[in-house]
Parts: structure tokens; C-alpha cells; sequence
């Protein structure tokens, strides 16, 4: 499921959530078995051949075990490799590591250039795999590299919305008690923190799948005659 903040009155009813939201959720949740995060950023890949901007999915270090999503060579991220001051960690698309690095295997266990740090590459993400999230995330596509988030959530500021955030239902959990909790949680949060007061701010869950491809609808016999010219 997805987990979204509801900004309405300042014009974003499907917002990203902070830090210190995630570990709220992470803590207080019966329903929700894990809690993961993620949001697009930017880095430069130096030290073999021309220098070359790539678009990077910060992630928390239980990103893809929340998408029940493994590496085909290495590894994924470690508790340990998420915040600050940790050695810097990288996981890399199939395309960047076939183009990028000639679909060397040695690569895995190497350091490599990235924003002119040395960078463990600690595993390569399977040909077939893509992360599938709705446009207005901002990471729905184009994903080259994963690394893990370099700060501390729960330290963060509670009015720093960027993060987009996935949760795995618990064994034997239901969606509709999960988006239920997540409603109640989310006014217990508000209610407990000075900043939340006036701006008439909630959580709520939609699953992930089904918020995907909320915007796709089959093509109707006039579409599929003359494509464009319809609905």
C-alpha cells in the first residue's frame, strides 16, 4: 500500500510525508508489517569514462524487502548503511550496470565514483525489475540506482514532506483495516504536535497496485478504430 499525506487545504491532497511521519507509522502500526521510503534524486557517476547525471531512488535500508524485491547479483541495503556517516552504498539498475559498466560482475564489492565519493556497489537489481509507482510520486519511472537515505528520519522535520512511502500488510491483515488504522493513527499524530494545528492535515492508504493505475481505463471499439480521435 501506499501511504499519503492529505495537505487539502493547502492545495495537495495527495502530499508525501516526513521523516518523524514514517518512524509514527513504523512505530504505532499493528496492521502494517513494514513500513519502507523513497524519493528521487540526482548523482554523478565519475572515474570511468565521460561524467554522466543519473537519476538515484533514495531509499530505506528495507525498501525492497518491503517489495519482496532481491538483488540478482549482491546484495540490497543493510540497516546498517542507512543515515549518516556510513560508508556510501549502491545498488544498480540491469541497464546502468550492462551500459555503464559492460555487465562486469566484479563490479559487485567495488567502489566506484558517485558525486565524487567513493561508493560500494553492493548489488545489481534483476533485467525484469521496475519500480511501478503512480506519476505524481515523482519516482515513477527512470530509476538508475538505489542508495540508501543518508539522514535520520525521526530527526528530521515534521514539516519536510518528501517522502513517498510503501507499507506491507501484516500476516492475515486486511487493506480496509489497514487504511482505517493509518486514518486513526494519523489523527493521534496531529493531535499530539503543535505544528499540525489549523491545517487540517490527515493521513490515508490506498493500495498500491490499485493506485498505479488509477488513471488507465481500456479502450473503448471508437479508440481502438481511430486512435486519438476518441476518448
Amino acid at each position: 500500500m501506499l501511504i499519503w499525506s492529505d495537505l487539502r487545504q493547502s492545495g495537495y491532497p495527495r502530499a508525501p510525508l516526513s521523516g518523524p511521519e514514517v518512524q509514527d507509522f513504523r512505530d504505532q502500526s499493528r496492521s502494517i508489517r513494514a513500513v519502507a521510503a523513497v524519493f528521487a534524486a540526482s548523482g554523478t557517476l565519475t572515474g570511468e569514462g565521460d561524467p554522466e547525471q543519473i537519476r538515484v531512488g533514495l531509499v530505506t535500508a528495507n525498501f525492497f524487502d518491503v517489495l519482496s524485491a532481491s538483488a540478482s547479483s549482491g546484495r540490497t541495503f543493510l540497516p546498517a548503511e542507512e543515515g549518516p556517516g556510513v560508508t556510501p552504498t549502491i545498488v544498480l539498475s540491469w541497464e546502468l550496470w550492462q551500459r555503464r559498466f559492460a555487465g562486469d560482475p566484479a563490479v559487485v564489492g567495488r567502489h566506484i565514483q558517485v558525486n565524487d565519493r567513493p561508493t560500494l556497489v553492493v548489488g545489481i537489481m534483476p533485467r525484469d525489475f521496475s519500480l511501478v509507482m503512480p506519476a505524481d510520486t515523482s519516482v515513477a519511472d527512470g530509476i538508475q540506482a538505489w542508495a540508501p537515505i543518508p539522514s535520520r528520519l525521526a530527526a528530521g522535520s515534521r514539516s519536510a514532506y518528501y517522502l513517498f512511502v510503501i507499507g506491507r500488510l501484516a500476516p492475515g491483515a486486511a487493506l480496509a483495516s489497514a487504511q482505517q488504522e493509518i486514518e486513526r493513527l494519523g489523527t493521534e499524530i496531529a493531535s499530539q504536535h503543535a505544528e499540525y494545528a489549523g491545517v487540517g492535515r490527515r493521513f490515508y492508504a490506498t493500495g498500491l497496485h490499485e493506485d498505479t493505475v488509477r488513471d488507465a481505463r481500456p479502450l473503448c471499439s471508437r479508440c481502438l478504430r481511430a486512435p486519438g480521435l476518441c476518448c
